[in-house]
């Protein structure tokens, strides 16, 4: 990390120091690496154990973690992800069709011109947030490469390939030479063949990342050339390499989950056992582990004592 320890560092620039030394940390680090960039909720608001349960390490690779970063101590670093946490981010795809569809039962919420108001506000509410979230230097970068190149590439299967073959389309619109990476007949080396660094790859792909995508970005970013990565996370196998890259997590909370998050540990503490909150459309339910007649009975007397006036 460049910054000394006790530096304040932004949640960004963090995840960026994790993914740069990713490799070169030990294989029980590295695991927590990958459960902190996926689970920042997790760390901004668990205690060392409850962390080092969930990523499956001892509570002392979690503190070797922090230190391997050059913060002092694990408090230290969480304080990074307790700062993003209070700023507070905007809700993920999956939270806002939830919330969509516990709107179905109105009847309101079944008329057809509602539901078209409602995707379309979701969608304003997306793009405000990709407005956000985008970093001025790597848009400017990406610009340079798609200017200068003879030929553009694109690499997008599976479920990425509706964003590929979309952005072929307005690349032609725009009088660029497009090469579509779609694989057919298993020729996806054949047409990728001709590109050279006088070319651009565009690779698009997210978790689960699809295996012919991870293959061959790296192929032709060794071939030298100018490659673009649009993902979901710092560690996926299309950034490596990357002259410039763009995307979100793929763990982004809204507000609700960090609400119902927080309030899961907060029940685990008091009553020490695992806990689990599961919302549906119009409630939820709660979920208490006990391992043992005896174990139900304390539970019980905790929550009976606490009740009581």
């Amino acid at each position: 990390m460049n910054k000394p320890a006790g530096t304040a560092m932004s949640y960004d620039e963090l995840r960026g120091a994790i993914a740069q030394r990713h490799r070169a940390l030990s294989g029980r680090l590295q695991q927590i690496a990958e459960f902190v960039l996926d689970h920042p909720i997790d760390v901004a608001l668990g205690t060392v154990a409850e962390i080092a349960e969930r990523s499956g390490v001892p509570p002392s690779a979690i503190v070797r973690f922090a230190h391997a970063l050059g913060f002092g101590g694990f408090s230290q670093m969480q304080q990074v992800f307790r700062t993003r946490l209070v700023a507070g981010v905007a809700p993920s795809y999956k939270a806002r069709l939830a919330r969509m569809k516990s709107e179905e039962k109105s009847v309101l919420g079944r008329k057809p011109g509602a539901v078209l108001g409602r995707f379309v506000a979701e969608a304003q509410s997306s793009l405000v947030t990709l407005s956000q979230s985008a970093h001025e230097r790597q848009l400017e970068a990406a610009i340079m490469i798609l200017a200068k190149a003879r030929d553009i590439y694109l690499l997008g299967l599976g479920g990425s390939f509706p964003v590929a073959t979309h952005l072929a389309y307005v690349l032609r619109k725009l009088g660029r030479r497009v090469v579509l990476l779609d694989g057919t007949g298993g020729s996806i080396h054949e047409q990728s063949h001709p590109a050279t660094s006088d070319d651009a790859l565009v690779a698009i792909s997210f978790r689960n990342y699809y295996p012919d995508t991870a293959r061959l970005f790296p192929e032709l970013v060794a071939r030298n050339v100018p490659a673009i990565s649009i993902t979901d996370s710092l560690l996926s196998p299309i950034v490596e390499g990357a002259s410039a890259s763009a995307g979100r997590e793929s763990s982004t909370p809204s507000g609700n989950d960090a609400n119902i998050r927080a309030a899961e540990l907060k029940m685990k503490r008091f009553l020490g056992t695992q806990v689990r909150i599961q919302l549906g459309q119009d409630g939820g339910k709660i979920e208490i582990e006990f391992g043992s007649a005896s174990e139900l009975d304390r539970i019980y007397s905790i929550i009976m004592r606490k009740s009581d006036p």
